[in-house]
């Protein structure tokens, strides 16, 4: 699919900017999420990855540009707000409910729309099958990937229009990497945006529509997956090396 000519834009930065003091920590960032599309955001550590995602929802202010859902601007609104209105910021790790289970952890998670509920969990199982089976089971108990999942499912069940993930898969075996990044190609079918920030540049390279990277809080490189991955600065900034067509990037 041609999403630059045929898919709804659900977000827009436009030149954001974060400041502390003499530092610049984003620097006049812009970019846009689909209908329905996938968004790469790659970067080292400290890059700003997870500042700009912060930003985009709210938690960290900006100082210059703008942050545009559908058709309305939503940068001078609080975070709950952002969030209400479909911006829904999943941080790196497992932030599950451990002593609730995986049942009233999603269901938790709608209490703003409580009667959509048996909706959402149907499209939830449908995506994460492991979680239906194990639904009367504390989350604590679960295993890290399907801590993880529960994580994305319970995003799921908000209002959300669109997903900022940050570093989804850190700490994950490559088996439930693989499994995760399907269900995330999965949600995306269903006409939800998603943001999706890391370090596993393979996995995200092959998942997203579109992807930029990050270096020092600027977009150094923007486009197609496949430009991306041949690109010599990308091998450059994220492994130290030139590109060469025997590194693999994972």
């Amino acid at each position: 699919m041609d999403y630059t000519q045929n898919t709804k834009i659900i977000l827009k930065v436009s030149n954001l900017k974060v400041s502390y003091e003499d530092f610049v920590a984003i620097d006049g960032v812009s970019l846009k999420v689909r209908k329905g599309e996938i968004v790469g955001l790659l970067g080292h550590n400290g890059a700003g990855k997870t500042t700009l995602l912060k930003t985009i929802v709210g938690i960290v202010p900006h100082t210059e540009g703008s942050i545009v859902l559908g058709n309305e601007q939503v940068d001078q609104l609080p975070v709950h707000e952002r969030v209400r209105k479909g911006i829904i910021y999943v941080p790196e790790g497992m932030q599950v409910f451990p002593f609730m289970s995986v049942e009233e952890n999603l269901e938790v998670a709608a209490h703003n729309n409580r009667n959509t509920i048996k909706q959402r969990l149907n499209m939830v199982f449908e995506l994460f099958p492991d979680l239906k089976k194990d639904i009367k089971k504390m989350a604590g108990h679960l295993s890290g990937g399907q801590q993880r999942m529960l994580v994305i499912a319970r995003a799921l069940m908000t209002q959300g229009k669109i997903f900022l993930l940050d570093d989804p898969f850190l700490g994950l075996t490559p088996k439930v990497i693989n499994r995760l990044g399907g269900a995330i190609v999965d949600i995306s079918r269903c006409g939800y945006g998603i943001l999706l920030a890391g370090q596993h540049v393979k996995i995200i390279l092959k998942l997203a529509h579109a992807a930029h990277l990050l270096v020092n809080g600027k977009l150094e490189l923007s486009g197609k997956p496949d430009d991306l991955s041949n690109h010599p600065l990308l091998h450059k900034t994220l492994f130290g090396t030139q590109f060469s067509r025997d590194v693999q990037a994972i």
